[in-house]
């Protein structure tokens, strides 16, 4: 493949193992057979069907290294609005991410904007740290 493709390309909002396998068949016929596929921390049933595509399709594996953070459901104990909230490897609220989520929280947003949000701050604290950055220097 000469660029990334994506399932989210096919899917709507879930996919199952069967599924899964279907839409990297397309996926491949289109393109070509990938040289890896990049996978994250999902379910065991996907898990093991994309293990097994791979094999077949002689494809290696390029996994994503779980990050040290948390995306947790909270509820404001003063207003009981609902929240979200990162916890680090101390499962302790990461301070920058959770001062932001609180003023998101506060102006009213969406509980599902704020998750929306929460997910991606993750990803990109956890993108930061694996490349060793601190998040005020990074541009």
């Amino acid at each position: 493949m000469s660029s990334p493709a994506s399932l989210d390309d096919l899917v709507a909002y879930s996919i199952d193992a069967d599924t899964t396998v279907i839409c990297m068949g397309k996926i491949a016929a289109a393109r070509g057979f990938p040289q890896f596929i990049r996978c994250n921390n999902g379910s065991e049933l996907i898990a093991c069907a994309v293990r097994d595509w791979r094999r077949f399709a002689r494809t290696r594996t390029s996994h994503i290294k779980p990050g040290p953070q948390l995306v947790q459901r909270v509820v404001m104990p003063a207003s009981s609005l609902e929240s979200w909230t990162v916890l680090g490897d101390n499962d302790l609220p990461v301070a920058p991410i959770e001062r932001y989520l609180a003023y998101l929280t506060n102006i009213e947003r969406s509980p599902n904007t704020v998750k929306a949000y929460a997910h991606d701050l993750k990803d990109y604290f956890t993108f930061l740290d694996l490349r060793g950055l601190d998040w005020l220097r990074a541009s």
